[in-house]
């Protein structure tokens, strides 16, 4: 889906 690639972005900005 196209919400994978948001939510991947969404884990790596906030990666802590």
């Amino acid at each position: 889906p196209f919400i994978d690639t948001n939510y991947a972005a969404y884990m790596l900005k906030y990666d802590s």
